[in-house]
C-alpha cells in the first residue's frame, strides 16, 4: 500500500475520484495504484503527473517510494525470520 500517497491526498482534502480525473484515469486504476496493487514500481508518466498534481519533486515522490518499501521488506524479513524460528521449534 501507498501509504505516503493516500496521506498526500488526504492532507490536500482530495479524493481518489479528483485524483483519477486530474490524472485521466478511472477511480479503479487509481485505487488499485494507491493500495499498490498495480505498478508496483511506479512509472515515470505516473511519477509526473503525481508530481504536477501535488506540486512536489520527482526526487520526493522515489524517496516515499523506497521508504515504503524498505518498510515492506523489512516487515516481511521479520514475518519470513519468526516463520522460520516457529518452523525449526516444530
Amino acid at each position: 500500500m501507498r501509504n505516503w500517497l493516500r496521506n498526500l491526498r488526504k492532507n490536500n482534502h482530495l479524493t481518489q475520484q479528483e485524483i483519477a480525473n486530474k490524472m485521466d484515469m478511472s477511480l479503479k486504476t487509481y485505487n488499485l495504484i494507491e493500495l499498490g496493487k498495480r505498478q508496483k514500481d511506479l512509472n515515470l508518466s505516473t511519477a509526473i503527473k503525481l508530481s504536477q498534481i501535488f506540486d512536489i519533486s520527482l526526487e520526493k515522490i522515489k524517496y516515499f517510494e523506497n521508504y515504503e518499501q524498505r518498510q515492506e521488506k523489512e516487515a516481511q524479513d521479520k514475518i519470513n525470520a519468526a516463520m522460520k524460528g516457529l518452523n525449526e521449534n516444530v
